[in-house]
């Protein structure tokens, strides 16, 4: 079982999207917990239920088993993580599911919503005093600043990567910057996938 936390829907496809889906394949169970579906710049009701969507379609994609909504308001992100008992939501997930490893984004992400999910993760990883392992990702840079040094996870996803990439075209209200995104991620594949002896791969590094 692999839980998978992020700020907002296309994060967790842009992050981890190709290891998700091989994971997939290989047999593993895989929920996603996204914080936010909505969105500060367009009618909240009409785009939560359009993200919500598209996250659902691009899931069924990738082979997740079970897409979560926090029910987070984007407007309200650092206030409401912190108010609406979120931690409390995410520690019950995690004993319930009682994942092998857990996914979520990286503290240098420069994207403040992102950085309070991986805080929150990591925060209640601690109180719980799990030993299980915590891999991060990050959507925004196509280097790494912290925790570069720290182990790491590598996941050649050239066989999946079409798959990320088909996820990804689920996301019409997301365009057209999820067209930046869609080539920072292509770079760091690319990249990752040099480095690795492969043609696109994923990595990312334990926190």
């Amino acid at each position: 079982m692999i839980l998978v936390f992020s700020a907002h829907a296309d994060d967790e496809v842009l992050g981890c999207g190709g290891s998700i889906a091989k994971f997939a394949e290989e047999g593993q169970d895989i929920v996603s917990i996204i914080f936010t579906a909505d969105q500060i710049l367009f009618d909240p009701k009409y785009i939560l239920t359009q993200r919500q969507n598209e996250s659902l379609r691009s899931s069924k994609v990738l082979g997740i088993r079970k897409t979560i909504f926090m029910g987070v308001e984007d407007s309200q992100f650092s206030k409401q993580i912190k108010s609406k008992g979120i931690q409390e939501k995410v520690k019950r997930l995690i004993l319930k599911y009682k994942p092998t490893f857990m996914l979520t984004h990286s503290k240098d992400d420069p994207h403040p919503a992102h950085i309070s999910v991986a805080n929150l993760i990591k925060k209640t990883i601690d109180e719980l005093k799990l030993d299980t392992p915590l891999y991060t990702f990050n959507n925004n840079l196509p280097l790494r600043l912290i925790h570069r040094d720290q182990p790491r996870l590598f996941v050649d996803i050239t066989d999946t990567y079409k798959t990320k990439r088909k996820a990804l075209s689920f996301f019409k209200s997301q365009e057209p910057w999820l067209r930046y995104y869609g080539f920072i991620d292509f770079l760091k594949s690319k990249m990752n996938g040099i480095v690795h002896h492969c043609a696109y791969a994923e990595v990312f590094h334990q926190w």
